[in-house]
C-alpha cells in the first residue's frame, strides 16, 4: 500500500516531528517499507509524506501506535489541512 500525504502547514511541522522521533519510530515498525518527508522547492507551507507499507492492515496498525497518537495530539497546532491519496492498494 502506498500513500501520498500532503500537509498544508501553519508552522514548522517537520522539525517538531523529528524532535519527538516520529520518522525513526515509524521506519522501525513492522511492515514499513518507506516513510519519507519532502519539502517542495516552490511551495511554502507544504510538506509531503510518501508512505509505503507491506499491507493496508499493517498501515492501519501503524495508526494505533503511541507515537502516532502523540502526532495526532500536536498536529492541530502545526497543520491547517491534510490531503491523503492512496497511490496503490
Amino acid at each position: 500500500m502506498e500513500l501520498l500525504v500532503t500537509y498544508h502547514l501553519k508552522k514548522e511541522f517537520l522539525r517538531k516531528l523529528c524532535e519527538i522521533g516520529v520518522p525513526g519510530l515509524v521506519r522501525g515498525e513492522r511492515g514499513c517499507i518507506r516513510y519519507d518527508y519532502y519539502v517542495p522547492a516552490e511551495e511554502n507551507g507544504t510538506l509531503i509524506l510518501l508512505e509505503e507499507w507491506e499491507s493496508a492492515e499493517l498501515q492501519a496498525l501503524h495508526l494505533e501506535q503511541s507515537h502516532m497518537k502523540r502526532l495526532a495530539q500536536i498536529k492541530p497546532d502545526y497543520v491547517a489541512d491534510t490531503e491523503v491519496r492512496v497511490i496503490q492498494q
